[in-house]
């Protein structure tokens, strides 16, 4: 997607920084094209000669009144103050918040941009792996987290999220960011757009949405989304919309990576046909091994059946978080052994994912 923005400010230092900045971190997803206006006059003289202007970001001094502009491109202030949203009843963005931040708030304002050039496909290249527990507590969301810095730490490009009502990877990673609730109430207003309109562009615009309210953990390069705000907001999020969530962040990253609930529901049945690799987690107890023997099962059944669209294969991690794993049980020769998770005693899951990301359990993913 091509996106043409205006910058609109007299501090000459800190545009050119900017425009630096975006250059060299453009993506497939949203290609920026910059234009700089150091007054008002010289931001609608090109208004006035010029096909578009998608975004245009201004500072109040120069641009008191909205409607001084000959033509009406997306507009957003830019603010010295970090608490201010808002301005002329336009939204404001912090000129001097992390560079990375700045550019994903473009990425959400970019996606009101319609009939921008260049295509883009719900659904992509990457690989979408989904993390769902034997039984409970068995370190699903551990992982699955432990999967997502191991890629990252190659270089790959990936995104974390939960669809469990009570996940809480904020606690291992290092920032506060949006939530999968505001994740449900971008999907909501994306799907307010007219049918007749909602065509390859809206998609692009749903995926930019999207990509703005990640955050990146410092630490570990991962872009993730934090766990639903209450856990009644994951009760409204359907299938359809974490299927369509699944698909729009597969086409931006190497891998998309997920983890649920254990169980199987109208929810998973929907996620299954867009993942690569399912991984069943297990503790290696009799009780939670007789539920993985279970599922594997009702996985088998769910593979030969032309409803469920089932093509992922299937992989088993072994997890000795509490006792040694009794794994010795025979699992179908369509499902792969990843290995097993060492125990970790009086260790807190930061440090444990951080460890388990270390080891080769999730190569056979990449295959």
């Amino acid at each position: 997607m091509i996106v043409r923005l205006g910058l609109l400010d007299r501090d000459e230092r800190y545009l050119n920084k900017i425009a630096a900045y975006i250059s060299a971190h453009a993506d497939e997803a949203m290609r920026l094209e910059l234009c700089l206006f150091a007054s008002l006059e010289e931001c609608n003289a090109y208004l006035s000669t010029n096909s578009r202007l998608d975004i245009l970001l201004a500072t109040p001094e120069l641009l008191p009144d909205p409607t001084a502009l000959v033509r009406k491109p997306i507009l957003a202030y830019l603010s010295d103050d970090k608490t201010m949203t808002a301005w002329a009843d336009h939204p404001a963005i912090c000129k001097y918040q992390k560079a990375s931040l700045f550019l994903r708030s473009i990425q959400g304002l970019a996606a009101g941009v319609h009939n921008a050039g260049g295509s883009y496909t719900l659904g992509g290249s990457g690989t979408a792996l989904l993390f769902i527990g034997a039984c409970g507590g068995v370190g699903c969301s551990t992982a699955a987290m432990a999967c997502a810095v191991h890629q990252a730490a190659k270089g790959k490009r990936v995104v974390y999220f939960s669809l469990q009502q009570n996940a809480m990877p904020e606690l291992f990673f290092g920032e506060q960011g949006k939530s999968m609730s505001d994740v449900h109430y971008a999907y909501q207003e994306w799907q307010r757009i007219p049918t007749q309109e909602n065509g390859s562009e809206n998609i692009r615009s749903l995926q930019l949405k999207l990509k703005s309210l990640l955050v990146t953990d410092a630490h570990t390069g991962v872009d993730y989304f934090t766990s639903f705000t209450l856990p009644v907001d994951a009760m409204d999020f359907t299938g359809s919309e974490a299927a369509d969530l699944v698909n729009a962040l597969a086409a931006q990253y190497d891998y998309c990576i997920v983890d649920a609930d254990s169980q199987l529901n109208e929810m998973l049945m929907q996620v299954l046909p867009c993942v690569q690799w399912m991984t069943v987690v297990s503790d290696g107890t009799p009780k939670c091994n007789l539920a993985m023997s279970r599922m594997l099962e009702s996985l088998k059944v769910l593979q030969g059946s032309q409803e469920a669209k089932m093509n992922c294969e299937v992989a088993v991690l072994y997890n000795q978080f509490g006792s040694r794993a009794r794994n010795a049980e025979k699992i179908p020769d369509y499902v792969k052994k990843l290995g097993e998770i060492p125990r970790y005693g009086n260790a807190l899951q930061k440090d444990i994912v951080a460890e388990i990301a270390k080891g080769n359990s999730f190569d056979e993913l990449e295959k």
